[in-house]
């Protein structure tokens, strides 16, 4: 259960991340966005009670982003990445995970416990919804495939 768990915050905040990374469609920063549980699809794995991504730079050359997730049980997470999205792994600070992203929003994570994400962006016209389309694989080769929506909350569109 703790694995199903950890891969599920993991996923998360794959998803989180790829909100940022993505050329000609930055998100306004700062901007913070909410997890939309009801649209999301966990792959069978628990949902959080709650995950709040805070926007902190997007642009081509800078990405920084902070994420506070709590899970199923109640426990609280905060996770961070900053870098240049580029593609080459980096330390996720709050995790034992790297992670790389490029800026058409594909990121691509190593899990410290074994297995990848993969994940494919998609930013609404208005720019108040993303989704994230992720694939785990295990490091036993098992695979499970995660959607994850987000929604903009602290302001209306920046059209």
């Amino acid at each position: 259960m703790v694995r199903k768990i950890a891969l599920t915050l993991a996923v998360i905040a794959v998803a989180s991340l790829s909100l940022a990374a993505q050329t000609g469609n930055h998100v306004q920063t700062p901007s913070v966005w909410q997890v939309d549980l009801a649209s999301s699809d966990f792959g069978g794995s628990p949902p959080p009670k709650s995950d709040t991504l805070y926007m902190e730079k997007d642009t081509d050359e800078w990405l920084s982003w902070r994420d506070v997730t709590v899970d199923d049980s109640g426990q609280t997470a905060t996770i961070s990445w900053s870098g240049v999205p580029d593609g080459t792994l980096k330390p996720v600070t709050g995790s034992h995970d790297t992670a790389g992203y490029q800026n058409n929003g594909d990121a691509h994570w190593q899990l410290a416990a074994g297995g990848t994400v993969d994940c494919k962006f998609a930013l609404s016209d208005d720019k108040m919804k993303a989704t994230m389309t992720c694939t785990y694989l295990g490091k036993s080769g098992n695979e499970a495939h995660y959607k994850t929506v987000y929604v903009r909350t602290d302001k209306k569109s920046d059209m």
